[in-house]
């Protein structure tokens, strides 16, 4: 009669295909926000509308004494950006007069998408802002713009290399359960 048995090359070959599928696994888990973040939820609404947020455990990623703040490479939904998910976002000091804050799509050769008197969108130093919430009012000087800003425990859009990750894990285990174990038929 015909059996099948597995040779020691057939368990090398498991035990790669489930070291193959653990590590896929880990590689996707490792993918996933393990919880959700806090952030700061900004929508903008008038001439142009935006969506963005910042992490609200983020440390600024410039700050002037008595002039403003600055965060680079914020995710959100900017018209016009190339990539249109990312915006440098500036908040402005009101010693001078007024606060606001300035879009720049510094990929396209730092242009200004808007630049927008009235609230100080902060409280503190520079050197250890708090972001305020609520409802506040912006003007270009010819449109007038409503910015509503939140916390919220959501995740931004997620970058590129997060759905690269993924999409490697998932990939690395289907390869894993697609292959063949190898097994020697032996005739008695």
């Amino acid at each position: 009669p015909r059996y099948y048995q597995t040779t020691e090359l057939g368990n090398i070959n498991m035990k790669s295909k489930i070291a193959a599928v653990v590590a896929s696994a880990a590689l996707m888990l490792m993918s996933l926000p393990a919880f959700a973040i806090t952030n700061f939820h900004y929508v903008l609404t008038g001439g142009y509308n935006a969506e963005w947020f910042i992490d609200a455990t983020a440390l600024t990623d410039e700050a002037t004494l008595n002039a403003g703040i600055a965060y680079y490479d914020v995710q959100g939904t900017f018209p016009g950006h190339v990539p249109s998910y990312l915006a440098d976002v500036f908040f402005w000091n009101s010693t001078f007069g007024t606060g606001g804050f300035t879009l720049v799509d510094q990929y396209s050769g730092n242009v200004i998408t808007l630049d927008l008197s009235g609230a100080q969108l902060y409280t503190g130093l520079e050197t250890s802002p708090t972001l305020s919430t609520g409802l506040f009012a912006f003007s270009d000087g010819l449109t007038t713009y409503e910015l509503s800003v939140d916390l919220c425990n959501c995740d931004p859009v997620p970058e590129p290399s997060t759905w690269a990750m993924m999409l490697a894990g998932f990939g690395g285990i289907g390869a894993a359960l697609r292959s063949r174990r190898r097994r020697i038929v032996l005739a008695a």
